[in-house]
């Protein structure tokens, strides 16, 4: 019985790809459209190179929307009136759309969706797979896409207010480059969200930004935004092998549980290099901050750790942290404005261990916080080497080249 089902399956199958349908543009169908509106599930239209001044909407499932490879293809959505919304639609699941261009879209030039925004029909959009997709001038945000598990791969955006726009679970972004936008870059909001060896330039507020736990942002490059770089708000985030320039925070960690930044590089931020913001948890790791003008690495929130990291030339502290039992070890901070590492007032339980100091115009360590150790830093060329408004819980080990330790009197090596 068993191995009859299993053959009637497999006929079924094969029965259905059978059917499937192939329609060409504009050989056998004089518009996208209307070869959309003869398919079927699982059917594919190919589209020869060209411009076709139409808008376009997918309403059925499992449809391969595809340009021939080579010359362009593209949606000229100029035709739409006013209002009337996106140059592409696709409001059904499991559809693939690959190498076409939009362009000229009043609002949003590619939409993606499961909810009613004012336009289209309401269905299911998850699954939705968007390959080698190019949206162009378009008056709204390039790409918004609603619904789980969407694939965006070797798209581009560029000249919209919004660059792309995803809600929904299990997202990915690879490959992918958005600039000149006016407002965000590329936006997630979704848990399991991944944004890889994707590149944003000139945005005018965030980057890179996720909001949702278990994201990741891997191998990305960030230039000029006037908010953060690389963003992610969420538990079990990681930010890895990316880097950001002229961003307000390079890279940034926000409201997280057990998140990661691991070799960050930030470079020439308005505010600070890389940031950890009401964390727990959280690890900062073989990163570097360059010629931030405030602090270069923040680490604010309860048992975190900033390890191998580099911060120097900057406008204010090199590191600095604010909470309880962090930890900064095996870091340097270099050539800063003010401390080389400042432990706040409202820190206690921090552990300072194996630093190197060298060249900050202020303390090369500033301890206010309570219940400090300091072991084995090596401390140099500051203004300063160490001053501390508490005394140590421990302090062993550590090396100075000019005036040494400063109050209080318990500070004995």
């Amino acid at each position: 019985m068993k191995t009859t089902t299993t053959l009637l399956l497999a006929s079924l199958l094969l029965a259905t790809a059978a059917d499937a349908a192939t329609r060409r543009v504009p050989k056998d169908h004089a518009t996208i459209q209307a070869a959309i509106n003869a398919s079927l599930p699982g059917d594919r239209v190919i589209v020869s190179p060209g411009t076709y001044d139409e808008i376009v909407t997918i309403n059925t499932a499992r449809l391969r929307l595809e340009g021939k490879k080579g010359k362009p293809v593209v949606i000229d959505a100029r035709v739409v009136p006013a209002g009337s919304g996106a140059g592409l639609r696709v409001f059904a699941d499991d559809v693939v759309v690959e190498n076409v261009t939009v362009r000229h879209a009043l609002a949003t030039a590619v939409l993606v969706t499961n909810s009613d925004l004012g336009i289209g029909v309401l269905v299911e959009a998850d699954n939705v797979t968007l390959k080698n997709v190019t949206a162009l001038n378009s008056g709204h945000v390039g790409f918004v896409v609603i619904g789980a598990r969407a694939k965006i791969d070797r798209c581009e955006v560029r000249s919209a207010s919004g660059g792309i726009g995803v809600v929904g679970d299990d997202a990915l972004v690879r490959r992918t480059k958005v600039r000149l936008i006016k407002s965000m870059g590329i936006d997630v909001t979704g848990d399991r969200a991944r944004i890889e060896k994707s590149t944003v330039a000139a945005t005018g507020v965030h980057g890179i930004t996720i909001t949702g736990n278990q994201a990741t942002i891997r191998k990305c490059a960030q230039r000029f935004a006037p908010g953060a770089g690389l963003m992610i708000d969420g538990d079990d985030a990681r930010i890895e092998k990316s880097r950001s320039r002229y961003a307000q925070v390079g890279a940034m960690l926000d409201n997280a549980t057990n998140g990661r930044v691991d070799r960050i590089r930030a470079e020439h931020s308005s505010h600070s290099g890389i940031y950890i913001q009401s964390a727990v948890g959280c690890r900062i790791e073989r990163s570097k901050s360059t010629a931030s003008m405030l602090a270069g690495v923040v680490m604010d929130g309860n048992g975190n750790t900033t390890r191998k990291t580099k911060a120097k030339n900057g406008g204010g502290d090199g590191i600095v942290t604010d909470g309880t039992n962090n930890r900064i070890e095996s870091c340097s901070a270099k050539r800063n404005q003010e401390d080389g590492i400042f432990v706040t007032p409202l820190s206690s339980n921090t552990l300072l261990s194996k630093n190197v100091l060298v060249g900050n115009h202020a303390e090369g360590i500033d301890n206010r916080g309570g219940s400090s150790t300091a072991r084995k830093n090596r401390v140099s060329k500051s203004r300063l080497d160490i001053s501390s408004a508490n005394a140590w819980t421990q302090f062993s080990g550590n090396k100075f080249k000019s005036g040494g330790p400063s109050t209080p009197a318990e500070m004995d090596d």
